[in-house]
């Protein structure tokens, strides 16, 4: 029957750009899809103290017999890491990169157990990691917040000040750094974070269910038909307040 009725591989959807800044010799880029898709030399893999969860993001595109039996060997030979430890590994199934680094980190406990400077820490042992095996690029994912609790803020404001400072003060082989998210939440607050830094205007962020919030809002509690009214009534204000306050608790949830 020849190759006609074979399963056509699907070619990897290709991600989005959402903004590049040059920070003295790097580019660090914001994408809005899937990091396993990308071209980068390096991507960064958190994990706990105890390497359990093979369910992290890049792990459950990337793991295969070869994979598995590094981390096994890790495992064995380190028992319990210590938090900040820091390590790569082959790319498992991942074509497109050449190395994951792994590295711990602590589960979010409310800031109090010095959660926000363990994750600085890491990150800048992966960058280390990464030059002394004279990587390019590198790449990292939402897993920090989604999996290990920091909150989105944090993570973001960390991660774009760490290669901010890092361009600014030391020569080093990474030239290009990448942010890569499928939440649109998510990648707002960090395109956000990297425009502050490089002195440009921040962006509003309006909650994905601003306007089914309006429509919903105007057609239940405004008094009279047209926009002019609902704001001689006080309505426009009531509902930016509204809006505002439903933003800031998707951001902080996800």
């Amino acid at each position: 029957m020849g190759n006609c009725c074979q399963k056509r591989k699907e070619k990897p959807q290709q991600n989005e750009l959402v903004i590049l800044k040059n920070v003295k010799d790097i580019e660090i880029v914001i994408l809005k899809g899937n990091i396993c898709n990308e071209n980068i030399d390096c991507i960064v893999n958190w994990v706990d103290c105890f390497l359990m969860n093979e369910r992290t993001y890049i792990l459950k595109q990337a793991l295969n017999d070869k994979l598995k039996k590094e981390l096994d060997s890790v495992k064995h030979s380190k028992g319990i890491l210590t938090l900040n430890d820091c390590f790569s590994t082959s790319p498992g199934k991942l074509q497109n990169t050449k190395k994951i680094i792994h590295s711990t980190l602590p589960l979010w406990r409310g800031g109090h157990e010095k959660e926000l400077q363990y994750f600085e820490e890491s990150i800048t042992q992966c960058i280390q990691l990464a030059i002394n095996q004279n990587m390019s690029s590198i790449g990292f994912t939402q897993d920090s917040s989604d999996i290990f609790g920091i909150p989105l803020q944090d993570c973001a404001e960390i991660l774009i000040q760490s290669f901010y400072r890092f361009a600014t003060f030391k020569d080093t082989s990474i030239k290009k750094v990448y942010f890569i998210h499928q939440d649109q939440s998510a990648i707002q607050v960090y395109k956000n974070k990297l425009l502050k830094i490089v002195g440009e205007p921040v962006e509003d962020i309006k909650s994905v269910y601003s306007d089914k919030l309006k429509e919903f809002y105007f057609s239940n509690y405004s008094e009279g038909g047209d926009e002019e009214t609902r704001k001689s009534n006080g309505r426009m204000e009531d509902f930016d307040d509204l809006e505002a306050n439903n933003s800031s608790h998707n951001l902080v949830c996800k």
